[in-house]
This record gives C-alpha cells, structure tokens and sequence, in this order.
C-alpha cells in the first residue's frame, strides 16, 4: 500500500495521519460518531439512512488507494457539511419544537396566573366582607355588654327603691367606633377627618320634650305647648342650668350635651350618604319634619322614622344645641369626638334641621350657630347620658 499523504495533520481532530488506514479510522470513527448520534435520534424523523449512505460512500473513497489525498480530503468535507446541515436542521427542527412546547406552557402558566389573581381577588373581598361582619358583631356584643350592666344597674336601682330615670327620659346606647365628619358641600363643614369615639354612650332617643323639661325646671318656655312636643325656646346657657339641675336631682354627674362629633356620628349611623338614609332628600318627609310640613310648627316626637341606630327627629323638627364652640371650619378640630370649646368666639353650635328648614338644611353634615342666650322656637336640645 502506496502511502501518499504520510504525516498529515487531520483538520477535525488533529490526528497525525501517517497512512491511509489512520486516515479512514480518523474519518470513520468521526462519521460513525456522527451516524450514531444521529441514529439515535431517527425516531424523531431525521432520515439516519441517508447518514448511513455518506458513511459508505466515505469508506469507498478511502478504500480507492490511487485517490489523491486532497480529493478525498474535500470529499469527506463536503460530506460532513452535509453532516452538519442535518444535524443543523434536525436541532433547529428540535428548537422550533422546544419553543412551541414553551410557548403553550407559557400560556398554561399565563391562565393559570389569571385564574390564581382571580381566587386571591375573591378571597380578598370575603376577607373584607368577614372583616366587615365581624366588626358589626363585636359592636352588637359591645352594646349588649352595655344593655345588660346598664339592666343590672336597674335592677341595683330597684332593689333600692329608685325606678331609673326620674323624669322617664328614653336613651338609646351608641357604640363606639369611627366616622368621617362633615363634607365637602359647604366650607363650614370642612375639611372631612376621621373622628374616633372611643367609648359608647347613652343618647336621648327623642328632643327633651316639654313635660320633661317642665318635671325639672317647673316651667314651660314653649311657643308650641304640648308635653310631647320638643321643648323649644330654650338658651344654651338655660339647658347647663337643666342638666345641672337633673345631675342633682338623679344623684349623678353623667348627663350634658352632646359633643358636636357625637351628635354628627349619631345621627349618621354608620352611614356616608346626604342623610342617614341615603343620599336623595326624596324620603326625608318618612324621617323628619321640615318646611314642606303643615302647620309651621312643631311636632310630637317619635313620629317620623328613626335612623339605623333608633334615633328620631335627628334631621328635623327643631334645631339641637350641642356643647362646641363655633369655628367656621374643622381645621384643629379634635379627633377624638370630644367637645371644641377652645377660641376666642362666644357662639355655640346647633345641629339638626328645624321645622322651618328646607331639605338641603337637614343633612347630617350641616351645622350653624348663634349666640348662648338665643331662644328661638325652632331650638331645643337632646340629652347624652355617660354609661
């Protein structure tokens, strides 16, 4: 056997070829590495018979002993380029495949995300609605708390010969808790803050009325008289003398005026609307006496629907002193619900609409003021009780 291209160096390996045979071992076991990588991937469609083919073909050429190294050289070359075109092909067959699979499992994975972002929104507004009810039950159990030392406290009283109330005065006990006071409909009721009451309290489920009034005081100032009626042109300065007299009289220090915050977070009830029952003043008529009335004048407390928490007469029949002093807006205004009665002005605060007043005067937001000696007849008050 002719040696012809004795001390070559193999450009894909870096074999020394020193003869014919290396040569062939050097190219077949490249190319039968090559065939077998690519046998065993036929199942998946590469043709592995063409592979076989340009093997057999190789081992023909390298068998031929008169073929000049170089023509055999740039065989094989262009065989393995074929070779590798294949492989190309099949990887980048293998890369399309891998990316249509990604791709679906992407989308399984996008869907999924979607379908994950709607059970957690879902769990998130149960979570706020149990928030939600479970803030609305511990007031209730907070107020039966209250209901039931406030009837032990009766039962104490009885025992001893008292029967509560000497003057039968109704209260309604409010819990206590957080609301957003005033609105942005008049500057006078700005800026809206949140107000927190920190511990419930008795308030007058009605105006005083008359005959109340007249048990404590021995007089009626009414211009409207009827013992039901609210008790009206009465002075700011002549109801301290009123509760003060009634302290006395029940042996306590607990009854006043109700805080201007106190009386706003009453008579809302928990509500953010206009009024305590929504925002349109379409129903105020089934809530409160106001100018659109018969009569121009007052009327027997009680009649009109109560808000949520049983209040009545809280939108209208006469106008409410509360304790504050007057400020032309909430700016510095406590945030704890007690009373205002820092600043240089003598005016005190009423809240509530009057018999006289059109519907927009009966909001729960709206407030205004007079001097502590007025006495109108669209003026009365309301009692708050400390537990």
């Amino acid at each position: 056997m002719r040696i012809l291209f004795r001390g070559t160096v193999c450009d894909n390996c870096y074999r020394l070829l020193n003869d014919r045979n290396e040569l062939y071992v050097c190219v077949r076991d490249r190319v039968g590495k090559t065939y077998n990588r690519l046998k065993a991937f036929e199942e998946l469609g590469l043709d592995a018979a063409e592979i076989k083919k340009y093997l057999s073909k190789v081992e023909a050429w390298l068998n031929e002993e008169d073929s000049p190294f170089e023509t055999v050289k740039t065989q094989i070359i262009g065989n393995f380029e074929v070779i590798s075109k294949l492989e190309t092909t099949f990887i980048f067959a293998n890369i399309d495949e891998l990316t249509n699979q990604m791709q679906q499992v992407n989308i399984a994975l996008i869907d999924e995300n979607e379908n994950l972002k709607k059970q957690t929104q879902s769990l998130e507004k149960a979570k706020v609605e149990l928030s939600g009810r479970i803030s609305n039950l511990s007031k209730k159990i907070e107020v039966l708390n209250y209901e039931n030392k406030e009837l032990k406290n009766q039962l104490n009283q009885r025992k001893n010969g008292k029967q509560g109330n000497s003057i039968g005065m109704k209260f309604t006990l409010i819990p206590a808790g957080e609301f957003n006071r005033g609105s942005e409909e008049s500057d006078d009721e700005k800026p809206v803050r949140k107000v927190k009451i920190n511990n419930p309290f008795y308030l007058g489920t009605y105006p005083v009325t008359q005959a109340e009034w007249k048990a404590v005081m021995g007089f009626n100032p009414s211009d409207f008289e009827g013992d039901n009626l609210p008790v009206e042109t009465v002075s700011w300065g002549k109801v301290q003398e009123f509760i003060k007299k009634l302290n006395v009289e029940e042996g306590t220090d607990k009854y006043r005026l109700p805080s201007e915050a106190e009386w706003e977070y009453a008579c809302r009830a928990g509500t953010t609307t206009r009024y305590s029952f929504g925002d349109s003043e379409s129903k105020l008529g089934e809530f409160a006496w106001y100018f659109k009335d018969p009569g121009e004048k007052t009327h027997p407390v009680g009649q009109k629907e109560p808000n949520s928490w049983g209040l009545h007469d809280m939108h209208g029949n006469v106008g409410e002193w509360v304790q504050d002093k007057w400020h032309d807006s909430y700016d510095g205004a406590p945030t704890d619900g007690s009373a205002w009665e820092s600043g240089d002005g003598a005016d005190r605060v009423i809240r509530g609409g009057g018999w006289f007043d059109a519907a927009g005067r009966c909001r729960s937001a709206v407030r205004y003021h007079n001097v502590p000696r007025s006495h109108y007849d669209y003026l009365g008050f309301r009692l708050l009780r400390e537990p």
